[in-house]
């Protein structure tokens, strides 16, 4: 975007603005966070908000605390402790309502309301998949680790255990399709079969 964040002390206060390629500030420093501009909008802080600026520094809308990466289009946000997601306009997308929440992956969430289990919802925030996990992962490759009492195994997209939840601790699978695992204390790599 041809700008980029910088940290500078003013009055013994470190404060953030925007400078050009040439070093000049194009956006004057007065925010206590500043992230990179991505699309024409960046995310800043300053009087304890936190906001979408564009790139002649106006409030383009506010969200609540950041998560800077977006996944399948949304991004955690919150409000009073609670979790929802907002898109890359920050327009809550999903209303806060979880006490916990991962990011979206392959389409779905992992999320907890006050007294309930996990469950996975879509960008729409309708659960595909019931409250019943203990936690949750992320899905990668098709797959999410889950655990079910003590134990961690993996789901399907559709909520099936593919992988029996056999394991003290599981991974994601990274692109190669494998993911780590312990199994009676001992670490290892295992694939989509378990």
């Amino acid at each position: 975007e041809n700008v980029a964040p910088v940290k500078v002390k003013i009055q013994g206060k470190e404060k953030w603005g925007y400078i050009n390629k040439k070093g000049d500030f194009v956006i004057e420093p007065k925010y206590s966070s500043a992230h990179s501009f991505i699309n024409g909008k960046a995310l800043v802080t300053f009087d304890r908000k936190t906001v979408y600026i564009d790139l002649m520094g106006n409030v383009l809308g506010s969200v609540g605390d950041p998560y800077i990466d977006f996944y399948d289009g949304l991004r955690k946000c919150t409000s009073n402790r609670r979790y929802g997601y907002i898109n890359e306009d920050g327009k809550i997308i999903i209303t806060p309502q979880f006490t916990a929440a991962t990011r979206f992956s392959e389409g779905l969430a992992g999320v907890k309301k006050r007294d309930e289990k996990y469950g996975f919802i879509d960008t729409t925030g309708n659960y595909v998949i019931p409250p019943k996990f203990e936690n949750v992962g992320c899905f990668s490759q098709g797959l999410c680790n889950i655990k079910i009492g003590k134990k961690y195994g993996y789901i399907n997209k559709s909520g099936n255990i593919v992988i029996k939840p056999t394991f003290e601790e599981a991974m994601h699978f990274d692109d190669n399709g494998l993911a780590i695992a312990r199994k009676d204390g001992k670490l290892g790599l295992i694939d989509n079969k378990g």
